[in-house]
């Protein structure tokens, strides 16, 4: 894919069409994070196979949405220490073998299966240093492929309606510089963001 980082796996020609809204936006938000200032991007992984990522998630009780499966196809996380990590302000982006040991870790803390606070359907993709997650819903349900911001003290909520969008609004953060590097961190402006967000993201919907 002409412009796409080094770092990021090509696809095989039969899958070129079916990934390219996941992979592009992976090599645009690279190019975003470059020119930004972050290493983030040329920290990214080699994508995985789908063969590789249904095996390691095969104790998962769900099925992985399309977008979740070419997500890890383009890229397979950040390494494990970068400098500044943030793929999203302040989370880094899961490997796949970290996310499938971030949940069973999650499933075992849950405790009462009834326990609303982390749900089985949900598959973790990012994780915060202040203990936060942001996962994908997995479950048959109408809001399966939403992005679900997992918080014990705000509360759970959407982030966004689909790793598409969550990925489209980092890449415009960074073009109308809401995000910036700033040193050795990345920092970003509230107002920008929120009103990226808000324009992005215009309808959010309740957890199911």
């Amino acid at each position: 894919m002409t412009g796409a980082s080094p770092h990021i796996s090509r696809v095989s020609e039969d899958r070129r069409y079916e990934l390219s809204q996941i992979s592009e936006l992976v090599a645009q938000l690279v190019r975003e994070l470059n020119a930004g200032g972050s290493n983030v991007g040329n920290a990214l992984k080699p994508g995985v196979s789908r063969t590789l990522i249904s095996k390691m998630a095969s104790k998962f009780p769900y099925e992985l949405t399309s977008e979740l499966l070419d997500l890890y196809e383009a890229c397979n996380g950040l390494e494990e220490r970068v400098g500044f990590d943030d793929f999203l302000i302040g989370f880094r982006l899961l490997q796949i073998e970290e996310a499938v040991g971030m949940y069973d870790y999650l499933m075992e803390q849950r405790g009462d299966p009834d326990d609303d606070y982390y749900r089985a359907s949900w598959f973790p993709i990012m994780w915060s240093h202040s203990g936060g997650v942001k996962a994908v819903e997995c479950a048959p349900i109408k809001t399966r492929g939403c992005i679900v911001d997992i918080d014990a003290e705000s509360g759970n909520s959407i982030h966004c309606v689909s790793i598409e969008r969550m990925l489209t609004t980092i890449i415009q953060c960074w073009k109308e510089g809401a995000f910036f590097a700033d040193g050795d961190f990345v920092d970003m402006d509230d107002e920008k963001f929120a009103e990226i967000c808000e324009r992005l993201n215009p309808v959010i919907p309740d957890l199911d």
